[in-house]
Formats: C-alpha cells, sequence, structure tokens
C-alpha cells in the first residue's frame, strides 16, 4: 500500500509520527489542478514537478515535504524506519535483508533500474532450477518467514516490492 494512501493512525501504529492526512489530500488536488491548468491531465508528471508542488503545499501544511520525501524512498528505507523492524525478534534477519535491498538499490546507477530489479525479482522469486530467497527463508528461517508472511498476507510480492 502507497504510504500517502496510510492513515495517520496506520503511520503511527508503524513507529512513525506522520500527521500529514490533509496535507497528502491537499497534494492530490494540487496536482490535479496543475495537470488541467497545464492541460496534462493524461500525463505523469516529472519528479522534480511533483517536488515543486509538494513544497507547495509544505507552505500550508509544514512538515508536508519531510513525508512526501519519505513516501518516495523504495519500500526497504521506509520498512528499515519502521517500529516493525526496530522490535522485531527477528531484527538481524530484517538488516541483512534490508541490507540486499539497499545495495541493489545503489546498483541502480550503475546497471539501471529495470536491469536490477529484474535481477532482485528472479532472487525473491527463484526459478525451476534455483531455490529464490522467499523459499530458502522458508526453509532456513523459519521465525523470520512466520514474521514476513502477516506482510505477504496483503501482497504475494512484498519481498520483489522491497526496490519500489
Amino acid at each position: 500500500m502507497p504510504w500517502e494512501s496510510l492513515t495517520t493512525f496506520e503511520k503511527e501504529q508503524l513507529g512513525i509520527r506522520s500527521k500529514q492526512a490533509k496535507g497528502w489530500l491537499e497534494y492530490e488536488k494540487v496536482v490535479e489542478q496543475y495537470k488541467d491548468t497545464a492541460g496534462l491531465e493524461d500525463v505523469n508528471l516529472q519528479k522534480d514537478q511533483l517536488r515543486g508542488l509538494a513544497k507547495q503545499v509544505d507552505k500550508a501544511y509544514p512538515g508536508f515535504f519531510r513525508d512526501w520525501n519519505f513516501a518516495e524512498q523504495p519500500l526497504a528505507k521506509r520498512i528499515r524506519a519502521t517500529t516493525v523492524v526496530k522490535k522485531s525478534k527477528n531484527k538481524a534477519d530484517w538488516k541483512w535483508l534490508l541490507d540486499q535491498a539497499d545495495a541493489a538499490i545503489k546498483a541502480f546507477d550503475s546497471s539501471g533500474k529495470g536491469r536490477t530489479q529484474e535481477a532482485w525479482r528472479r532472487w525473491m522469486k527463484g526459478s525451476d532450477e534455483e531455490q529464490g530467497l522467499r523459499d530458502w527463508i522458508r526453509e532456513n528461517k523459519p521465525a523470520f518467514s512466520r514474521e514476513l508472511e502477516r506482510y505477504e498476507a496483503g501482497s504475494s510480492t512484498f519481498l520483489v516490492d522491497l526496490l519500489d
């Protein structure tokens, strides 16, 4: 689930203080107004355009830009900041997994995001010939596997999505 669609309560349950629900509503409105005015209804705006609109919303809702920046981070970086990881009994396993994701994210610059994401996807899921990381965790780290299952319930691609 995208960060911007979580309620303040849900964010606080994850250990992240964010009182920006109204800011996100305003941001959505400002983005739509900008697109309408510029005649870009069916166009995805560039990141620098969205950043500028987020800064504009931050003037009316201080702290919004910080929340927007957090939402723009890959899931691996966002989840590392939550109590999910900080209070986990499997903290070392989370650290190892998220360190692997961080290394893959850094590889975006050298080999391209698409190629890196595809390699990550293959590693997570495996193939007919090779066991994927998820299966390896299930067999070798059962406690961590059970913890991951809570996050996979809503999305069977949780591990794959860590780079997004």
